[in-house]
Formats: C-alpha cells, structure tokens, sequence
C-alpha cells in the first residue's frame, strides 16, 4: 500500500479495503446463508454481489473463498472473533445471525484484530486478502512493533490528528498509523469504517 507523509514523523499508509473478487456460484452443493454453520465455507463474496448470491459451499471447492469462524447474533459480536475480516448477515431481515468470515487458508492467529500493544504487524500483499494488516513474530523484517491500538474514535483519526491522538492514547512519538476495518455487508452497501488504529514505532 502506498504511503504519504504526513509531518516529520507520521507516515498514513493507506488502507486497503478492497473486496476479494471470488468465482460467484457454487458446485452443486452451494447453500443459502441462513443454514451455514460455523466451520462452513462461502463462495461469491464481492462487493456489489447480492447476499442471495453468496453461498455456503464445500470448503475444496474452487469457489470457496472465506471460511465461516463463528456464527453470531449481531454485527459487533464479529470484532471480537480472532481473525475475524467480514462480518456477513444470514438474512435481510433485522433479526439477523452474522457470519465472521476469515479468507481461506488464512491463519485467524494473525488477525488484525488479535494485535495488541507490544505485538508486531505486517503489510501483507498476499491475493484476496480483505484486509493487509496482519500480525506477526517482531524478529519479521519489516514489520512494525505496536505501540498503542486504539478502539473507541478510531474512526475519527486522520493524518492531521493521528501523532496527537497516539501520543495521548500513550505512544511513544509513533512514526506511523495504521487502520483496520471489519468490513460489514449488508444487502445495500459494504462499509468500511476504522474499528482499530495502531499506533506503531520504527520499522524492524
């Protein structure tokens, strides 16, 4: 991702929040939403898809792409899933479950949202991820050690408040910021508000 500077010790990556683009469809044994269980996998998850169109279909299928962590009963409960990177409803209707939905293959021990202070993320570009941030080992090069992880008002951070927001959140003159979003479906739009911002030091 790319990054700008912002000051003489704030740099603002910018926040991939781009959906995967998976195979739509199914192999025949494709299922609507409101059966999946935790453990299923879904395939058709695309921004501007309709939640008619995502299935839950067998996990070696070709077209699975995100794999289910949990099933939940509201939209916020998924933030607190390890590894959780999108937040899906069952149904249209307001009663709802969620799906916590994590790419295939991917290690939910990594999620962005199990970083703590004095962890490490990195940037990763691997394909389909929802979401770049991850954690990981600090002895990673070019990873970056965590300072601070804000929660309440990440959304209101930019580049003309973060140094300040970090430091009184208690970071030591952070050098970047990174953002994080859940992102959350719903059967009219995707959004992609910060849920975390870390507040992280110098390159390793």
């Amino acid at each position: 991702s790319q990054e700008t500077t912002s000051g003489s010790n704030q740099v603002t990556p910018t926040p991939d929040t781009k959906s995967p683009t998976p195979t739509p469809g199914g192999n025949g044994t494709a299922t609507s939403l409101s059966s999946a269980s935790k453990g299923d996998c879904v395939s058709g998850l695309v921004e501007g898809t309709k939640l008619s169109d995502v299935k839950v279909t067998d996990c070696s299928s070709s077209s699975a792409t995100h794999k289910i962590l949990d099933k939940v009963s509201s939209e916020t409960d998924c933030l607190t899933v390890a590894g959780t990177e999108a937040a899906v409803p069952t149904t249209k209707r307001s009663s709802a479950d969620y799906l916590c939905l994590i790419t295939k293959g991917a290690d939910p021990s990594q999620g962005a949202n199990t970083i703590k202070a004095g962890d490490c993320l990195i940037d990763d570009s691997s394909p389909n991820l929802i979401n770049k941030v991850k954690k990981t080992e600090c002895t990673t090069t070019g990873s970056y050690p965590i300072q601070v992880v804000i929660k309440e008002g990440a959304n209101t951070i930019d580049r003309d408040n973060a140094y300040d927001k970090c430091t009184a959140a208690g970071a030591s003159d952070p050098e970047q910021y990174y953002e994080w979003a859940m992102l959350k479906y719903s059967s009219v739009k995707v959004a992609a508000t910060a849920d975390l911002v870390f507040c992280v030091g110098a390159k390793n």
